[in-house]
């Protein structure tokens, strides 16, 4: 888990090098809730991804590279897995069922290049091939 000023274009590049399992990325006067970053640092333990949503927003606006091939909505459900949502969270929020969820994720991981493997976690990797644009 990362507490940031801001969001640091090449420690977050440095961080997708590593192909971490579980990556967890926040600014730090965004931090207010005591209750919301434990959950969020459960998140990150329990082998999740947890990125700041005005990160999230700032970087998903970016039409260029390898996320412009996404569409709206494979780019909300990115948004949410890079938020930290898990697949019953992102259905709920975008009222869709978790089948649809894991079909809009094939299809991310697919444009983005991401192959399944099982010393990576392909949503972790996403989240970070994201952020690093």
């Amino acid at each position: 888990m990362m507490l940031s000023q801001l969001v640091d274009p090449d420690l977050v590049e440095q961080m997708r090098s590593r192909r971490l399992t579980r990556f967890g990325y926040l600014l730090k006067d965004r931090v207010l809730d005591t209750a919301v970053f434990l959950e969020q640092l459960g998140t990150v333990a329990a082998g999740g991804t947890v990125i700041d949503q005005s990160a999230v927003d700032g970087y998903l606006r970016r039409d260029d590279g390898r996320l412009g091939q996404l569409t709206e909505r494979e780019t909300q459900v990115l948004r949410l897995v890079a938020m930290g949502r898990s697949n019953a969270g992102i259905a709920a929020t975008l009222v869709i069922s978790r089948r649809t969820v894991d079909a809009h994720l094939r299809a991310i991981f697919g444009k983005l290049g991401i192959a399944a493997d099982g010393q990576d976690n392909q949503r972790v990797l996403a989240a970070l091939d994201w952020l690093s644009g």
